[in-house]
């Protein structure tokens, strides 16, 4: 079962070729978005004005793991909040470097 904003995998490993998924309710493509915090509550990563995509049967947005800068993110705790038209999807993650 796939919980609105509960990311998969969790922890995610950052390796350079996988993904952490945040699903969103909704049956069609949304545009919003995502915005990727430390514990610290420092923005690493901001991702505009994107689209979900369809995975595992629900609309999806995902994070490839990389900061701003382009390097990998740090192992640690993360928030995620995905703005939408309509609500604010927003939660916790882990994030562990290989």
């Amino acid at each position: 079962l796939l919980v609105e904003g509960r990311p998969f995998p969790n922890p995610f490993r950052v390796d350079g070729r996988t993904r952490v998924y945040f699903p969103v309710n909704s049956l069609t493509q949304v545009k919003g978005s995502m915005y990727i915090f430390d514990a610290g509550n420092v923005l690493v990563r901001a991702v505009e004005s994107s689209a979900s995509v369809m995975n595992l049967g629900k609309e999806m947005f995902s994070w490839d793991g990389l900061v701003e800068g382009g390097g990998p993110a740090s192992s640690g705790i993360y928030v995620y909040v995905i703005e939408l038209p309509d609500r604010r999807v927003m939660g916790k993650f882990a994030v562990v470097r290989e």
